[in-house]
């Protein structure tokens, strides 16, 4: 579990998933910080955007469906919807109109609150690890990314 900043100062909590291909975040908690996007831009953005073409590759994309559907861990459709995420940072990695994918999260989030745990935002997944070439550190639970992006 990690932090990050929402907006100007909102603190949000994200879970790193190192087994999840895509970082994926929860609609709700982030609508006050996000505008939504076209997805058939976002698609012909995916090069300058922290999802690659290869990985989008598993979905199934039909240019008559307004949605881009992808497989959860049960493999259950899932839909998938398409913003840009105003302003957010985690550590000293800064971002504005960041491109993210939001599914609805409020199944976690229950869970969450009957452990009386706080809502999680998001997950981070290897697509956002591997862009920002993340280090963990298991040891002593430390997540750092490489300087150049800061």
């Amino acid at each position: 579990m990690i932090s990050c900043i929402l907006g100007d100062r909102q603190e949000a909590r994200l879970i790193v998933d190192t087994g999840a291909s895509k970082s994926v975040f929860d609609k709700t908690i982030l609508a006050p910080y996000i505008q939504a996007i076209d997805k058939t831009k976002y698609i012909q953005d995916l090069n300058v955007a922290w999802i690659k073409p290869a990985e989008i590759a598993m979905e199934s994309i039909q240019e008559d469906d307004d949605q881009i559907v992808s497989a959860g861990v049960n493999g259950d459709p899932i839909d998938l919807d398409f913003f840009l995420l105003k302003k957010f940072q985690i550590g000293k990695l800064f971002f504005e109109d960041f491109p993210i994918v939001c599914i609805d999260l409020t199944n976690v989030n229950q869970i969450f609150a009957k452990m009386n745990r706080k809502p999680i935002a998001g997950l981070l997944g290897s697509d956002f690890l591997l862009q920002y070439r993340a280090i963990i550190d298991y040891r002593s639970r430390k997540i750092s990314f490489d300087s150049c992006f800061a």
